[in-house]
This record gives C-alpha cells, structure tokens and sequence, in this order.
C-alpha cells in the first residue's frame, strides 16, 4: 500500500501530531489534541462541526488535500513496514499492509463482536468524503508465528521512525519493500483467517463503501 506520512521537517516533533484511535477520545481530549499542532491527526480522524456550516467530513477532506499539498503529508512508495509498540518495557509487533475487503461469512476476516450502526456509517462517511484509511485495522492471524520470524528477520537494524508519545508508549517502524520478504509476508498472510482484535466498525465501513461501489456498477 501506499503510506502517507508525516514530513518531520514541516511538522517538527512527530509525537506532537500524532493521537489515539478516534473511539477512545473524548470531547477534551479533541481539544488537548487539536492544541499540540494544527496539524495533528486529530483533526483527521475526530473533526469537529464547523462553525461555518461546512460538513466536518468534508472539512477533514479539505484538511488532508491542503496538508497534502503543502508537504506536510508526504506520498511514499508501496511498500510493508514493521511496527512496534512498546508499553512498559513490554513490546509486540507486526507488520502494517494492505488487506482485502472480504464479505462477512467468508470465514476469511473474522470479527468477534457486533458493530453499531452509527459508527459505522461515521466512519463510512469520512473513508468516503477522504478516500483514504486514515487509522489501521489490528489483527490477529492465523499465520502469526510465519509472520513474526519474517518480520523479526525484516527489522533486526535500527528503526526509520520512533516515536514516544505523551502517554508513554514507543512506537516504531522499519520500512519493509525487499521483494523476497514482501512475497514471504504475502504468502504467510494467505494461509489462515485474521481475527479483528480492533477496528470492527472501521472494517465494517469499509464492507459497506464496497457495497455501494457493486450497487453504482
């Protein structure tokens, strides 16, 4: 996939830009967020109403094709990448990618609970009105331990980012666009389901933006 990516040199310090997933901030947490950098994610993932009467989904659009424009967001080449979070001196990774959408019943990408309409019709209209994944799915797969010694082989140099956040935890990433790995990672990712562990109203709407895509054709 095609990662978007923060340029340190127009935004400063990364950990000033960045913020926890969406359903876990609340009102003040929006403003603590929106005051650490105009350009924190924040504003992505979370905008406000406008008090303009502009449609905050599509001000989030806007917000994305201006920072876009101005260098602040930087396009970089398909690639996977390594992640790591650390918390405590207790870290686990993975490997952040692209993963197809798949129908619920596949029996392919599993989810293990239910998903409430408004969320889900939340995040549908900003994935829409962006064009973009703006915050990862976390799963857990089937192939894990094929996955993790291709990744653990994939990031034993120093990582390309590293980042410790307010709240304490580390976050690294080790870009990963060697072909032999890339097919490794690919053909270990196809031997089993995934289970979402977080992200389920998120891939929830992506299921329905495919949904409407097959009703418009």
């Amino acid at each position: 996939f095609r990662p978007l990516r923060f340029d340190p040199r127009r935004v400063g310090r990364l950990a000033d830009v960045t913020s926890p997933p969406y359903d876990v901030i609340g009102p003040d947490g929006v403003a603590r967020y929106e005051a650490a950098s105009p350009r924190n994610v924040v504003r992505l993932v979370l905008p406000r109403p406008q008090r303009d009467g502009e449609d905050r989904y599509a001000h989030a659009a806007r917000d994305l094709a201006s920072w876009s424009a101005d260098g602040t967001l930087v396009e970089g080449a398909p690639a996977l990448f390594g992640y790591e979070q650390e918390v405590d001196g207790q870290a686990w990774r993975g490997v952040l990618g692209a993963v197809s959408v798949h129908d619920s019943g596949s029996g392919i990408v599993l989810p293990h609970e239910d998903v409430y309409p408004g969320p889900v019709a939340d995040r549908a209209a900003l994935m829409s009105a962006t064009g973009t994944q703006l915050e990862p799915i976390m799963l857990v797969h089937q192939g894990a331990t094929s996955i993790g010694a291709q990744v653990v082989a994939a990031t034993a140099g120093p990582p390309e980012v590293e980042v410790q956040t307010d709240d304490g935890v580390v976050h690294r990433l080790w870009r990963i666009d060697d072909p032999p790995t890339v097919a490794a990672l690919d053909v270990a990712a196809g031997t089993g389901p995934a289970l979402i562990a977080d992200g389920h109203h998120r891939y929830a709407a992506y299921q329905e933006l495919r949904r409407r895509q097959g009703a418009a054709t």
